[in-house]
Parts: structure tokens; C-alpha cells; sequence
């Protein structure tokens, strides 16, 4: 697992890096810019990441600093009677995470999506050939390459 991680990481850099320079600033990840689109699949898995980002960050809150997010997450009042789960769900959702809490939230296999066919056009040929630079690799090369990397594997590494 520890090469798998290493391998993650530097792929993930490296491809946050390129991306960052092709799309001119750090908020490429939840707002590309267009004509740009993540695919259905993509998008759900950066939503599912900005999640795992807030609750990662509400976990470390103290109990004051969690009820200070009563304020953001409800403006007219914390409704009576209202759930635990859902007044967790609420504030949680209040949080803003930084863009690299959201990266490292997101798996290898959405790094390897990423050198899929279905970025060809739009990121491989602008962006992502310059991580690899050689002529002779090309994106199916990668694709395949990175196949044979189980996609299980979630490290927690910070970026």
C-alpha cells in the first residue's frame, strides 16, 4: 500500500499542478472553467469529496466551535425538534474546505479517470501529455499502465 500511495500522491500533484497552469488558478477542481465539464461521473465523485472534506474538518471542531456553526447552518434559528443527524448534516455542509482538502479526499481512481478516453480532447492533448512529456507515450499508454494500480487504495496524505 505504501507504493500505491506514493504513486497517488505523485500523480495527484502532478496532474493539480498541470491543471492549475492549463485552467489559470487553483479552483479548476469545483469550477472549471468553461467551455469545460466534468463528466457525471467525475462531478460526483469531487461532490462526494467536498463531503468527506467537511466532515473531516467538522471531526476536528471542538463542541463551542460546532455549535458556532448553528449561526451559518441555520440563519433564522435551529428549527425545534430538529434531528441530531440532520443538525450535523447542516453544519457540516457550512464548512468551506480549501481546494487541497478536497484533492486528498479523492481517490486513485478518479486520478486514473482522468487519462480515460473521455478526456482525450479536453484534458490530455491541452494539459496532461506534459507530465509526460515523451512522444512516445501517449494517453491509452497511461490509461493501461494505470490500470494495473488497484483503485482501492485511499491514502489520507496531505498534499
Amino acid at each position: 500500500m505504501s507504493v500505491t500511495a506514493v504513486i497517488e500522491i505523485a500523480l495527484r500533484n502532478a496532474i493539480c499542478d498541470r491543471l492549475s497552469e492549463h485552467f489559470g488558478g487553483e479552483g479548476w477542481l469545483r469550477c472549471p472553467p468553461a467551455p469545460f465539464v466534468w463528466k457525471d461521473e467525475e462531478r460526483g465523485k469531487i461532490e462526494a469529496a467536498v463531503r468527506g472534506a467537511q466532515r473531516a474538518a467538522y471531526i476536528k471542531l471542538d463542541a463551542a466551535d460546532k455549535r458556532a456553526l448553528d449561526e451559518v447552518a441555520f440563519r433564522r434559528g435551529v428549527p425545534p425538534d430538529l434531528e441530531h443527524e440532520l443538525r450535523i448534516g447542516a453544519r457540516q455542509r457550512s464548512i468551506v474546505v480549501r481546494g487541497g482538502q478536497v484533492i486528498t479526499q479523492l481517490t486513485l481512481y478518479f486520478w486514473k479517470r482522468l487519462f480515460s478516453r473521455e478526456y482525450e480532447q479536453t484534458l490530455w492533448k491541452p494539459a496532461l501529455k506534459r507530465i509526460f512529456p515523451s512522444k512516445a507515450i501517449d494517453r491509452s499508454t497511461v490509461a493501461v499502465q494505470l490500470e494495473q494500480i488497484p483503485s482501492d487504495a485511499q491514502p489520507r496524505c496531505t498534499p
